[in-house]
């Protein structure tokens, strides 16, 4: 069961599929004080310059979803777009993963926006980053840290609970303005 929601409107809190979850929205997916709370193994999404605001309660794959009868390229402003990952054109995404592991399995891009991933575990296996407008104008801050304060870190072949290998980290490395972690 996938499901596919296309510039609704009211205000969903919660969504469950057995699969995924794929959001077209120009008014944006949640909000910093409501987000969506998400309860599926998959979720693909594409917002206009508003952002993406979610909560996984049970681990997540962003993912580069097919859905029969649904078609990937949208058009916005007259320009079309390939759908695939996440995607603001310049708004900010943040994703709060509750329990299990985050993996970025497909693009995610916040147009000029900001970037937050909170999770205990993660596997960052496609690009992330924030362009506005291709890769000579990366903008934005990427924040990567761990749910759990007492988890360490490790980066680039260093020892943590919470790591980052260079693999991981080429995909972000050339995407911001600035990479943050926790304080």
């Amino acid at each position: 069961l996938d499901m596919d929601i296309v510039n609704g409107s009211g205000e969903i809190f919660a969504l469950r599929a057995d699969d995924g979850i794929r959001i077209l929205d120009s008014g944006g997916v949640g909000d910093p004080n409501k987000p969506i709370y998400i309860d599926a193994l998959r979720f693909e999404g594409l917002t206009e310059s508003t952002g993406i605001y979610l909560v996984a309660l049970h681990g997540l794959t962003i993912d580069d979803l097919a859905i029969a009868r649904v078609s990937d390229i949208v058009d916005i402003d007259g320009s079309s777009i390939r759908l695939r990952g996440v995607m603001t054109l310049g708004g900010d995404i943040d994703i709060l993963n509750l329990d299990g592991e985050f993996r970025v399995g497909s693009l995610v891009d916040a147009g000029g926006g900001e970037i937050g991933i909170t999770t205990d575990s993660i596997e960052i296996e496609d690009v992330v980053r924030s362009w506005n407008g291709g890769p000579a104008d990366p903008r934005g801050t990427i924040v990567l840290q761990p749910l759990t304060e007492t988890r360490s870190i490790g980066v680039a072949g260093g020892t943590g609970d919470f790591s980052l290998d260079v693999l991981e980290l080429d995909f972000i490395i050339d995407g911001f303005d600035d990479v943050d972690g926790p304080d």
